[in-house]
């Protein structure tokens, strides 16, 4: 048997950085399955974020990918919605 569980985010973009409102907590998430090629390059950049304490704005990832309240709480929004 073979179960195959993809997760996908609303805006089909990764959740990457900080969790807002949380401190010393990270994420790297929904990589909605085609994203996978990306997650090399996103968990060097956590990984530097993490040791050198910089912010997810000088890791040169793309602005989309970070985690912020406001993402989250459109996500809401849209689930609602479904």
């Amino acid at each position: 048997m073979f179960v195959l569980v993809m997760g996908q985010t609303f805006d089909e973009m990764p959740h990457v950085g900080t969790i807002p409102g949380k401190q010393n907590q990270f994420i790297m998430a929904g990589f909605n399955g085609g994203g996978m090629a990306l997650i090399f390059l996103i968990g060097k950049a956590m990984a530097i974020m993490i040791q050198e304490n910089i912010p997810f704005e000088e890791t040169g990832l793309p602005r989309q990918f970070k985690t912020t309240t406001e993402r989250l709480k459109s996500a809401r929004r849209d689930a609602s919605n479904v």
